[in-house]
């Protein structure tokens, strides 16, 4: 599953995380996938994965450029998933049990509106 906003879980552990940066005209896009071992609080996908194939999928995938509305209509689907998880906001741990989740990727948690900055 996909928790807001960037970091992908298996059961209750984090296995991946994503990042993307705009620098100048670019956008720059990371990501980190725990493919064969892992920190006990988080999780791995423990499977064999040819690294050059995940890294050209992932950039087949891009390239095909899909709508905001393709993306988040599925992302929005499960997004009540996230209810048993925090954000981070100003140092401060906010959790995700009364989040709505907003059309533009923001969330509003008690009456206040949430962008993630990364």
């Amino acid at each position: 599953m996909l928790k807001w906003p960037n970091d992908l879980y298996l059961d209750k552990k984090k296995v991946a995380g994503m990042i993307t940066n705009i620098v100048s005209d670019y956008l720059v896009c990371g990501v980190g996938v725990n493919l064969k071992s892992s920190d006990l609080e988080f999780a791995s996908l423990d499977i064999e994965v040819d690294k050059k194939n995940l890294i050209k999928q992932y950039f087949i995938n891009i390239e095909k450029k899909p709508s905001w509305k393709q993306v988040f209509s599925k992302y929005k689907l499960e997004f009540q998933r996230n209810q048993k998880f925090f954000t981070h906001k100003n140092n401060l741990r906010i959790s995700l049990e009364n989040a709505h989740l907003q059309d533009d990727g923001s969330i509003v948690v008690n009456g206040e509106r949430i962008y993630s900055l990364r």
